[in-house]
């Protein structure tokens, strides 16, 4: 058992036997029954933890073991459970000059009167770190407590008005950036297994792999059938099932994203093939409208006028 913190004072006695590896005689009497003595016993033969609980039997309440011929210092350990269960006092390790100087203040049958004090240990550059970690981790709840209450009312105090607008005018956002979502024309690729079944524009049932639009209300269509029925509404565009109307900006956001690249290699092919003809039958288009003569409705009525008038006069010659 260490010293403890408080100091400890008492009359020190040499043991009999001076080892202590055998049981020690008790203390000298005393009429003061709460008087405080302590053991001086010398290092040798036996454990350490044997010379103290000799000392606690014989009645000591501490015990001071001195180096023999050394002043090297050790700590004073014990292997033995049961001992280490029942040492129970406190004791301390000194030197041969500290037992020398002890042994000479000896002069009186009750011993010399002594007070043990605890010197504070050392610390090494680790064991100040650790101790500066540790009174950071109990100084930074307080630090921390103290700053959120004064930042948080300066703040509200401040910008209370600024952050009251910024908290109503998220929800605000929000609401509007899902309504714009849930607005959009969305494309899928079919699979099997998914709920949708049959186009209602072509009648045809979905295969593997076929590109999808999802309008706004659920209803899926392919993507070809779908982009010629709205452009073939000229206003109000409507889910052709049942005819909900699709916004502006659903109409156009989505309308080309979907489709493969084998559909959109076909659609460019035939709409270069339609640029062909037109090109081709470009001069023919010019010549007829130079040929064109504008006629009004009368000019046939006189054309045959004119006819029926010339004809007696070829009979006459």
């Amino acid at each position: 058992m260490p010293l403890p913190t408080e100091e400890l004072t008492g009359y020190l006695t040499e043991v009999t036997p001076p080892d202590g590896c055998d049981p020690i005689e008790s203390p000298p009497p005393s009429s003061n029954s709460s008087e405080t003595f302590i053991a001086l016993i010398r290092r040798a033969e036996c454990p350490f933890g044997v010379k103290v609980l000799h000392a606690q039997q014989a009645g000591y309440h501490a015990a001071v073991v001195h180096n023999v011929n050394s002043e090297e210092l050790v700590n004073m350990l014990t292997d033995d459970k049961e001992i280490q269960q029942q040492v129970v006092i406190p004791s301390v390790f000194v030197g041969q000059s500290a037992y020398l100087y002890l042994r000479r203040a000896l002069r009186y049958e009750k011993g010399t009167h002594v007070t043990l004090v605890a010197s504070k240990p050392r610390l090494n550059s680790c064991q100040n770190r650790d101790k500066l970690l540790e009174s950071f981790r109990q100084f930074w709840p307080v630090l921390f407590s103290y700053l959120s209450h004064h930042i948080t009312s300066y703040v509200i105090q401040e910008f209370g008005f600024m952050i009251n607008v910024l908290i109503c005018t998220i929800p605000l956002v929000v609401c509007a950036r899902w309504y714009k979502k849930a607005q959009k024309i969305t494309t899928h690729t079919f699979k099997r297994g998914d709920r949708y079944e049959t186009c209602v524009i072509c009648m045809a049932e979905y295969e593997e792999g076929d590109h999808l639009k999802i309008l706004p209300c659920s209803h899926a269509y392919h993507c070809a059938c779908i982009d010629t029925w709205l452009h073939t509404q000229p206003r109000n565009k409507s889910c052709p099932f049942c005819k909900q109307q699709v916004t502006i900006e659903a109409q156009y956001i989505h309308l080309d994203r979907g489709r493969g690249p084998q559909e959109q290699a076909r659609e460019e092919e035939g709409n270069h093939e339609e640029e062909e003809p037109n090109n081709e039958g470009g001069g023919t288009e010019e010549r007829h409208e130079e040929e064109y003569v504008e006629r009004h409705p009368g000019d046939d009525q006189d054309a045959d006028e004119e006819e029926w008038y010339a004809e007696p006069d070829n009979n006459a010659h």
